[in-house]
């Protein structure tokens, strides 16, 4: 294996380390491992590049009727990317959702909104010092962008992830399904996702701690008690756990 120029590649009796402050990075150890142990996640695409690989799958998004979901991180961080690529899925005939947690300025909703078929908006805890505690920002803006683009016609899909601790109890999901019947009538349907654990490896692998480290995800009977809440906010609500 080519030697790492910044001296942050190490092996040692417990195996590879990478020193990721030292890291540059150059990429050349994912290049040269013959195991593919190390890989490098992620790229840098153009609008027209990213295109050309989203229209590989076009049988499969004409065979089931979808498109492709731009989702992140957070993909409102790229405006000018997001718009121009949409704008080649829309001449190319493809449908594109934008999946957003909501909490970009106003200004890259009114921007992106006209040039997706779909948003997939995250709502996740409705009290806004609950919210704050949680993610760091109070949940004012995202409340605000969610009820703008809900007036603007453009197809909604809320999606609230049901994580233990944070956003599973009865008294949010009940908060969240009052916003949504008083400032969102025009959302066409609600996703409870169940939190699951298998991110905590990817935590491990980088070096961090996970603070769901001991936390299970919900049980059936608890998705389906927070989706009969759910709907009475009117709209379809769709949750794992739901046999009622």
């Amino acid at each position: 294996m080519p030697a790492c120029p910044s001296n942050a590649l190490a092996l040692e009796p417990e195996g590879m380390r990478i020193d990721e402050d030292r890291c540059s990075p150059c990429d050349i150890c994912a290049d040269a491992c013959p195991s593919g142990a190390l890989e490098v996640i992620g790229g840098r695409w153009t609008p027209a590049e990213l295109l050309e690989q989203v229209a590989k799958d076009r049988a499969f998004y004409e065979t089931s009727g979808g498109g492709v979901t731009v989702s992140g991180g957070e993909p409102a961080m790229q405006p000018d990317f997001l718009e121009a690529f949409f704008a080649r899925c829309r001449e190319a005939g493809i449908a594109a959702a934008l999946d957003t947690c909501g909490y970009a300025d106003w200004s890259v909703y009114e921007r992106l909104a006209p040039a997706v078929d779909l948003i997939l908006f995250d709502l996740k805890i409705a009290d806004r010092t609950d919210h704050h505690e949680a993610t760091g920002v109070y949940s004012d803006r995202i409340l605000a962008n969610a009820a703008a683009l809900a007036e603007s016609g453009v197809p909604i899909w809320v999606r609230t992830p049901i994580v233990p601790g944070y956003t599973a109890s009865e008294e949010n999901i009940r908060a969240i399904a009052h916003f949504i019947r008083e400032r969102m009538p025009t959302v066409e349907r609600w996703d409870l996702l169940p939190y699951t654990n298998l991110g905590r490896p990817k935590y491990h692998r980088l070096g961090l701690a996970y603070d769901l480290e001991t936390a299970e995800p919900p049980t059936d009977s608890q998705m389906a008690r927070l989706a009969d809440i759910a709907e009475s906010s009117g709209v379809q609500v769709v949750g794992s756990g739901d046999d009622r």
